[in-house]
């Protein structure tokens, strides 16, 4: 891939000599920012390309290995143990066996537990702690990756961003800026999403229990949750739809509930971008968080090569979180997102993105805006 220094001074150029003979700015900056925005998404599709070959489908191969040396061993233990007429061990590593193949089979699920149970046989617990040191390493491999590779996407845009910085092309860069805040949030402190989190890997035994999703929304309530009826709990109330090519609709989900609350349902029958999004009061130059629960069914981009699904999104920007496609059981994602001079934005979930239209279907719950404050850090 190519820095972007040959692009980057032609388009300033060009933009430059366009200003000299049109001195209201207005008409000059359309064309300037729409070119901008094409940069930005090839660029970022490229960069997406790679990550995809070099980390998250080196991820997935390997956990497949675990996975797979897992089943070896419990078929081992099922082998001696009924060798030694130990019907109790036998038994408990063949239902162990089914648990982890049906958990397998469900899409985005996460096949092994967090942390044993106290029922569970020691035979069992044996083999876990084994998988999960391996499954310990492979984390940390793939987030070492993710890093590596996010060092050179991250300073080919920094260093779009510093020469139209400094050619007072403010808004392309704050554009640029945004994206390599989205790019940090989802390559570096959302990836890779642990099987087995090094945490427990490292206290297999722990004496607090695992944090649960309950637990996570309790905490960003406690920091102050800027959504209203975030759990959808008052139907559709504060919420309000938006679809693009008017084919997306909404409706509260009492059925496919989350952590014992309704969700939001999406829907795109067709190709469609549809957002659901409340305004929210926000203060300039303020670090902030977005997260939510997402569950998606046959979640695809329309554009072949698309790869936008379900997100909760700022309107009318290029900040959202990670996007979940195909099909996928109940997964939290999460962005940091820093205000430039606004003082109110549109937010929610999104189901598609600009010349990304998607179909399908997409769940939301627990959608929390949080303030981490002024200039905060990560």
């Amino acid at each position: 891939m190519k820095t972007p220094c040959t692009f980057i001074l032609a388009l300033l150029t060009a933009g430059l000599a366009v200003a000299q003979d049109n001195p209201a700015p207005a008409p000059a900056a359309a064309p300037a920012q729409s070119e901008m925005q094409k940069w930005i998404a090839t660029t970022d599709e490229q960069w997406q390309a790679a990550f995809k070959r070099s980390v998250t489908d080196v991820h997935e191969a390997e956990l497949n290995k675990v996975k797979l040396q897992y089943l070896t061993m419990l078929e081992d233990g099922i082998r001696k143990a009924s060798g030694a007429n130990d019907l109790d061990g036998a038994l408990a590593l063949r239902n162990e066996q089914k648990r982890f193949g049906d958990a397998s089979l469900l899409p985005g699920s996460n096949p092994f537990p967090a942390q044993d149970d106290a029922a569970d046989a020691a035979s069992v617990k044996q083999i876990r702690t084994v998988i999960r040191a391996q499954v310990a390493k492979l984390e940390k491999d793939s987030a070492a990756r993710a890093k590596a590779l996010h060092a050179k996407y991250d300073q080919v845009l920094a260093q779009a961003q510093s020469q139209l910085t400094q050619r007072q092309r403010l808004d392309d860069a704050l554009l640029v800026k945004n994206k390599r805040d989205e790019v940090a949030a989802a390559w570096v402190t959302s990836l890779p999403a642990p099987a087995i989190s090094a945490d427990v890997a490292a206290q297999p035994k722990p004496k607090a229990p695992v944090a649960t999703p309950a637990t996570t929304t309790a905490a960003a309530e406690a920091r102050g949750n800027l959504i209203k009826n975030g759990n959808f709990e008052k139907g559709s109330e504060d919420w309000m739809l938006h679809a693009h090519d008017k084919k997306g609709t909404m409706a509260i989900d009492e059925t496919e509930r989350h952590n014992g609350k309704p969700s939001l349902r999406v829907t795109n029958s067709e190709g469609d971008d549809t957002s659901v999004t409340q305004k929210i009061t926000v203060k300039p130059n303020t670090r902030y968080q977005m997260s939510a629960y997402i569950k998606t069914k046959d979640v695809v981009a329309v554009k072949s090569g698309g790869k936008n699904g379900a997100c909760v999104a700022v309107l009318g920007g290029y900040v959202k979180t990670p996007d979940v496609v195909k099909t996928k059981s109940w997964t939290r994602v999460t962005a940091d997102f820093v205000t430039g001079k606004e003082t109110e934005i549109s937010f929610g979930p999104r189901l598609g993105f600009y010349s990304g239209l998607t179909t399908g279907t997409a769940w939301f719950s627990e959608v929390t805006f949080t303030e981490l404050g002024r200039n905060a850090k990560k």
